[in-house]
Protein backbone atom coordinates (compact mmCIF):
# COMPACT_ATOMS: atom_id res chain seq x y z
CA UNK A 1 0.00 0.00 0.00
CA UNK A 2 1.10 3.61 -0.15
CA UNK A 3 2.38 5.76 -2.85
CA UNK A 4 5.75 4.51 -4.15
CA UNK A 5 6.40 8.36 -5.32
CA UNK A 6 5.56 9.69 -2.08
CA UNK A 7 8.35 6.99 -0.36
CA UNK A 8 11.06 7.18 -3.08
CA UNK A 9 10.36 11.33 -3.07
CA UNK A 10 10.53 11.54 0.39
CA UNK A 11 13.61 9.18 1.13
CA UNK A 12 15.61 11.55 -1.50
CA UNK A 13 14.07 14.76 -0.19
CA UNK A 14 15.42 14.13 3.37
CA UNK A 15 18.66 13.43 1.96
CA UNK A 16 18.75 16.61 -0.28
CA UNK A 17 17.14 18.45 2.60
CA UNK A 18 20.01 17.90 4.84
CA UNK A 19 22.74 18.27 1.94
CA UNK A 20 21.20 21.97 0.98
CA UNK A 21 20.15 23.08 4.23
CA UNK A 22 24.29 23.34 5.16
CA UNK A 23 24.74 25.55 1.92
CA UNK A 24 21.41 27.98 3.71
CA UNK A 25 19.25 26.87 1.02
CA UNK A 26 15.61 25.11 2.22
CA UNK A 27 12.99 22.99 0.54
CA UNK A 28 9.85 22.47 1.67
CA UNK A 29 7.69 19.54 1.40
CA UNK A 30 4.26 19.71 0.54
CA UNK A 31 2.48 16.93 -0.49
CA UNK A 32 2.64 13.80 -3.20
CA UNK A 33 2.94 16.50 -6.17
CA UNK A 34 5.59 18.72 -4.91
CA UNK A 35 7.40 15.67 -4.55
CA UNK A 36 7.34 14.22 -7.57
CA UNK A 37 8.26 17.58 -9.27
CA UNK A 38 10.90 18.41 -6.96
CA UNK A 39 12.47 14.57 -7.00
CA UNK A 40 14.53 14.97 -10.11
CA UNK A 41 16.26 18.16 -8.67
CA UNK A 42 16.49 16.01 -5.26
CA UNK A 43 18.55 13.04 -7.56
CA UNK A 44 20.65 15.30 -9.18
CA UNK A 45 21.81 17.57 -6.05
CA UNK A 46 22.32 13.84 -4.37
CA UNK A 47 24.72 12.64 -7.06
CA UNK A 48 26.61 14.96 -7.53
CA UNK A 49 26.84 14.88 -3.65
CA UNK A 50 27.80 11.49 -3.90
CA UNK A 51 30.64 12.21 -6.32
CA UNK A 52 31.75 15.03 -4.62
CA UNK A 53 31.13 17.36 -7.23
CA UNK A 54 28.62 19.67 -5.53
CA UNK A 55 31.49 20.12 -2.99
CA UNK A 56 33.85 20.96 -6.05
CA UNK A 57 31.26 23.31 -8.05
CA UNK A 58 30.57 25.28 -4.51
CA UNK A 59 34.48 25.17 -3.65
CA UNK A 60 35.66 26.42 -6.92
CA UNK A 61 32.59 29.30 -7.15
CA UNK A 62 33.31 30.50 -3.78
CA UNK A 63 36.94 30.83 -4.44
CA UNK A 64 37.33 32.83 -7.45
CA UNK A 65 34.48 35.62 -5.76
CA UNK A 66 37.07 34.99 -3.34
CA UNK A 67 40.17 35.54 -5.52
CA UNK A 68 39.11 38.35 -6.48
CA UNK A 69 38.37 39.90 -3.40
CA UNK A 70 41.68 39.98 -2.33
CA UNK A 71 42.87 41.85 -5.52
CA UNK A 72 44.37 44.76 -4.40
CA UNK A 73 42.57 47.01 -6.62
CA UNK A 74 43.85 50.20 -4.88
CA UNK A 75 47.23 48.81 -5.75
CA UNK A 76 46.44 47.69 -9.49
CA UNK A 77 44.93 51.13 -10.26
CA UNK A 78 48.24 52.94 -8.58
CA UNK A 79 50.58 50.69 -10.83
CA UNK A 80 47.97 51.96 -14.13
CA UNK A 81 48.37 55.23 -13.27
CA UNK A 82 51.81 55.35 -12.80
CA UNK A 83 52.27 53.15 -16.56
CA UNK A 84 50.02 55.98 -18.00
CA UNK A 85 52.39 58.43 -16.85
CA UNK A 86 55.52 56.17 -18.37
CA UNK A 87 53.76 55.63 -21.41
CA UNK A 88 53.50 59.88 -22.11
CA UNK A 89 50.28 60.74 -20.16
CA UNK A 90 50.59 64.49 -18.45
CA UNK A 91 47.49 65.99 -17.76
CA UNK A 92 47.34 65.39 -14.32
CA UNK A 93 43.57 66.36 -13.90
CA UNK A 94 42.83 63.06 -15.94
CA UNK A 95 45.31 60.53 -14.32
CA UNK A 96 43.87 61.67 -10.76
CA UNK A 97 40.54 60.54 -12.03
CA UNK A 98 41.87 57.16 -13.60
CA UNK A 99 43.45 56.75 -10.08
CA UNK A 100 39.99 57.39 -8.80
CA UNK A 101 37.56 55.35 -10.63
CA UNK A 102 37.26 51.98 -10.24
CA UNK A 103 37.76 50.38 -13.23
CA UNK A 104 36.88 46.88 -11.95
CA UNK A 105 33.82 47.64 -11.36
CA UNK A 106 33.05 48.32 -15.06
CA UNK A 107 35.15 45.12 -16.44
CA UNK A 108 32.95 41.59 -16.42
CA UNK A 109 33.28 39.25 -13.08
CA UNK A 110 35.26 37.00 -16.12
CA UNK A 111 37.73 39.46 -16.22
CA UNK A 112 38.82 41.27 -13.09
CA UNK A 113 42.23 40.04 -12.44
CA UNK A 114 42.73 42.01 -15.99
CA UNK A 115 40.84 45.14 -14.97
CA UNK A 116 44.06 46.94 -15.06
CA UNK A 117 45.58 45.34 -17.66
CA UNK A 118 46.64 48.22 -20.24
CA UNK A 119 44.59 46.35 -23.11
CA UNK A 120 40.84 46.19 -24.36
CA UNK A 121 38.49 43.51 -23.11
CA UNK A 122 35.34 41.78 -23.68
CA UNK A 123 32.00 43.42 -23.05
CA UNK A 124 28.42 42.38 -23.66
CA UNK A 125 26.83 42.86 -27.18
CA UNK A 126 30.38 41.48 -28.64
CA UNK A 127 32.01 44.92 -27.71
CA UNK A 128 35.06 46.00 -25.35
CA UNK A 129 35.91 48.57 -22.51
CA UNK A 130 38.91 50.29 -24.65
CA UNK A 131 42.73 50.31 -22.61
CA UNK A 132 43.39 52.80 -20.22
CA UNK A 133 45.96 54.47 -22.38
CA UNK A 134 43.41 55.34 -24.61
CA UNK A 135 40.89 56.40 -22.36
CA UNK A 136 43.66 58.56 -21.21
CA UNK A 137 45.34 59.85 -24.38
CA UNK A 138 41.82 60.95 -26.56
CA UNK A 139 40.57 62.40 -23.13
CA UNK A 140 43.54 64.52 -22.37
CA UNK A 141 43.53 65.97 -26.19
CA UNK A 142 39.81 67.52 -24.84
CA UNK A 143 41.61 69.88 -22.52
CA UNK A 144 38.89 69.67 -19.76
CA UNK A 145 37.75 71.84 -17.70
CA UNK A 146 35.50 71.56 -14.31
CA UNK A 147 32.46 73.53 -16.14
CA UNK A 148 32.36 71.95 -18.82
CA UNK A 149 29.42 69.86 -20.60
CA UNK A 150 30.97 66.57 -22.65
CA UNK A 151 29.38 64.51 -25.52
CA UNK A 152 30.54 61.01 -25.54
CA UNK A 153 29.66 58.75 -28.60
CA UNK A 154 30.07 55.33 -27.31
CA UNK A 155 29.04 54.70 -24.04
CA UNK A 156 30.71 51.08 -24.33
CA UNK A 157 30.69 49.74 -20.45
CA UNK A 158 30.17 53.47 -18.83
CA UNK A 159 33.94 53.79 -18.07
CA UNK A 160 35.05 56.53 -20.11
CA UNK A 161 32.13 59.05 -18.84
CA UNK A 162 32.34 57.85 -15.31
CA UNK A 163 36.53 59.32 -15.67
CA UNK A 164 34.89 62.50 -17.28
CA UNK A 165 32.40 62.88 -14.62
CA UNK A 166 34.84 63.34 -12.16
CA UNK A 167 36.45 65.83 -13.78
CA UNK A 168 33.21 67.95 -15.90
CA UNK A 169 30.49 69.31 -14.99
CA UNK A 170 28.19 66.83 -16.90
CA UNK A 171 28.94 64.40 -19.20
CA UNK A 172 26.10 63.10 -21.98
CA UNK A 173 26.79 59.85 -23.28
CA UNK A 174 24.85 57.86 -26.24
CA UNK A 175 25.40 54.33 -27.06
CA UNK A 176 22.76 51.68 -29.83
CA UNK A 177 23.64 48.94 -27.39
CA UNK A 178 20.70 47.93 -25.74
CA UNK A 179 22.26 45.69 -23.37
CA UNK A 180 25.40 48.09 -23.31
CA UNK A 181 22.59 50.79 -22.31
CA UNK A 182 21.42 48.78 -19.35
CA UNK A 183 25.45 47.66 -18.33
CA UNK A 184 26.36 51.00 -18.00
CA UNK A 185 23.61 52.77 -16.33
CA UNK A 186 23.37 50.13 -13.44
CA UNK A 187 27.31 50.52 -12.81
CA UNK A 188 26.83 54.51 -12.80
CA UNK A 189 24.02 54.32 -10.59
CA UNK A 190 25.20 51.84 -8.43
CA UNK A 191 28.71 53.84 -8.34
CA UNK A 192 26.64 57.59 -7.93
CA UNK A 193 27.79 59.51 -11.06
CA UNK A 194 24.48 61.61 -11.51
CA UNK A 195 26.07 63.94 -13.61
CA UNK A 196 26.22 61.08 -16.25
CA UNK A 197 23.06 60.78 -18.35
CA UNK A 198 23.06 57.62 -21.08
CA UNK A 199 21.22 57.85 -23.83
CA UNK A 200 20.08 54.66 -26.31
CA UNK A 201 20.21 56.03 -29.53
CA UNK A 202 22.47 56.08 -33.28
CA UNK A 203 25.57 57.97 -32.54
CA UNK A 204 25.69 59.49 -36.06
CA UNK A 205 22.94 61.95 -34.97
CA UNK A 206 24.67 62.70 -31.49
CA UNK A 207 22.17 63.64 -28.57
CA UNK A 208 20.69 67.71 -30.14
CA UNK A 209 18.71 68.25 -27.23
CA UNK A 210 21.40 68.74 -24.68
CA UNK A 211 23.49 70.69 -27.21
CA UNK A 212 26.03 73.06 -27.21
CA UNK A 213 28.74 71.11 -25.97
CA UNK A 214 32.41 72.22 -25.16
CA UNK A 215 33.68 68.77 -26.27
CA UNK A 216 32.81 66.03 -28.02
CA UNK A 217 34.57 62.52 -27.85
CA UNK A 218 34.26 59.54 -30.19
CA UNK A 219 34.97 55.91 -28.85
CA UNK A 220 36.00 53.40 -31.51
Amino acid sequence: GGNPWLAVGTKYLKMTNTLLTSYGLMIQFIGAIQVRAIMPICLVYWMLKQSGRLDYILTQSVGTRTAYMNLDFEALRAEMVEDLRKRGIRDTVVLQAMNTVPREEFVPESHLEHAYYNGALPLPAKQTISQPYVVALMLSALKLQPHFKVLEIGTGSGYAAAVLGQIVQQVYTVERQEELVEYAKTRLNELGYKNVAVHQGDGTLGWPEAAPYDAIVVAA
